[in-house]
């Protein structure tokens, strides 16, 4: 579970109940149920920017893709228990238990990628199920595929240069696709929106304890939580130190965000280190 986490992290915490997180000193302090409301809003949200690769996402997971419930989940797990990979964005049109109004509101959430590449079609597979198009693993809606396509020409480029280096030469168009209207402007931002690139988890070359810090030490750690009276920093020592919210600076650093701190005081006994952020 640990690295799955790290490999697909929304994933995995999709699975995780709100009061098991630890997110903060007053959690149960909060109502239950707006607490898992509010966790399903933010997953739902998270989901609509990154989408979800309907081939290998978890049950719990599509469950958050717009328009889908358990029971149309239930529709695209069994399909890919009894007939293998999803080929494309047609074949969850076509099927049983999946409307219209449905697909309208899950198409763009979910992605095909081709595993044949986008030169040729799987093999051995029904014409319907192969009718895969490289824009079926963007968050481009079917709806708006002629538009992309038009898009895509301006430049001299097909489907087939979806997600390669030359799609880089789109980057010159936002001014014709806002005077051509919204919705071209809207595929154009699908088309071009920059892969957002995270920190690489830190890589410690040896084990650490509170015994290996001194008064003075300045180390590098990650902002694990917020509290009210300060920031949880993870330095590697295998439970997290604390920078007080009297020396925190006036732009506070947000969860995930690598920082270098100085020790100010250890407690050996108590299992307790103070810092101060840099």
């Amino acid at each position: 579970s640990l690295a799955r986490r790290i490999i697909d992290p929304i994933s995995e915490y999709v699975k995780i109940a709100p009061k098991h997180l630890g997110v903060g000193s007053y959690q149960h302090s909060v109502n239950e149920k707006r607490l898992d409301d509010m966790l399903d809003i933010v997953v739902r949200e998270c989901v609509s920017t990154v989408g979800v690769d309907v081939n290998v996402a978890s049950p719990q997971l599509l469950q958050k893709v717009s328009g889908l419930n358990k029971k149309t989940v239930d529709v695209i797990v069994k399909y890919r228990q009894s007939k293998g990979r999803i080929a494309s964005r047609d074949v969850i049109r076509n099927m049983k238990g999946i409307g219209p109004k449905t697909f309208e509101q899950c198409a763009g959430f979910l992605f095909v990628y081709n595993e044949c590449g986008a030169e040729e079609p799987p093999k051995k597979r029904k014409k319907s199920e192969t009718n895969w198009n490289p824009l079926d693993s963007t968050a481009v809606h079917p709806e708006s595929y002629k538009i992309a396509e038009e898009i895509l020409s301006l430049r001299g480029l097909s489907p087939h240069d979806v997600n390669g280096e030359r799609m880089n030469t789109l980057n010159g168009l936002e001014h014709e696709m806002k005077e051509r209207g919204h919705e071209w402007i809207t595929v154009w931002e699908l088309l071009t929106r920059p892969v957002v690139v995270t920190n690489p988890p830190r890589l410690l070359t040896e084990a650490k304890t509170i015994s290996d810090l001194q008064q003075g030490d300045i180390v590098e750690g990650v902002v694990m939580n917020h509290a009210q009276f300060g920031l949880f920093i993870d330095v590697g020592i295998g439970f997290n130190v604390l920078a007080h919210h009297s020396s925190l600076p006036p732009e506070v650093p947000q969860v995930n965000d690598t920082v270098k701190v100085k020790i100010q005081s250890i407690d050996l006994a108590r299992k307790r280190v103070s810092v101060i952020i840099l």
